[in-house]
């Protein structure tokens, strides 16, 4: 049980910081189109991240449970489209997410 509750929240809250760290700090009405296919890039380095650390946690569970793990590692897909949204309002994280290779250096992105 350790194991398993350990994988999900290794994907949805370690990377909760940079896909809901982002916010619209400015004044403006409408954000900057900035840089789409960077955050896009950012983003998908992002969930490229959490994949691999999860599925090395999948990995050590039983058949059953990685299945169930593999079922919600769905759900970062989600997290992709409002991670892209976010950045192009404050694109500042993007340098660092992308050299960024495992997940507490994404994490440090966020200080």
């Amino acid at each position: 049980m350790y194991i398993r509750n350990r994988f999900i929240a290794l994907f949805l809250l370690a990377g909760l910081p940079l896909l809901t760290g982002c916010r619209n700090t400015s004044s403006s009405a409408e954000p900057e189109t900035v840089n789409t296919t960077e955050c896009n890039a950012a983003c998908s380095h992002v969930q490229q991240i959490l994949t691999s650390e999860a599925e090395a946690w999948a990995s050590r569970l039983s058949p059953t449970e990685r299945t169930k793990a593999r079922a919600n590692l769905a759900r970062v897909d989600l997290g992709k489209t409002k991670c892209i949204a976010e950045c192009k309002v404050d694109p500042s994280k993007i340098g660092c997410v992308l050299k960024s290779a495992s997940i507490s250096e994404l994490n440090a992105c966020d200080r």
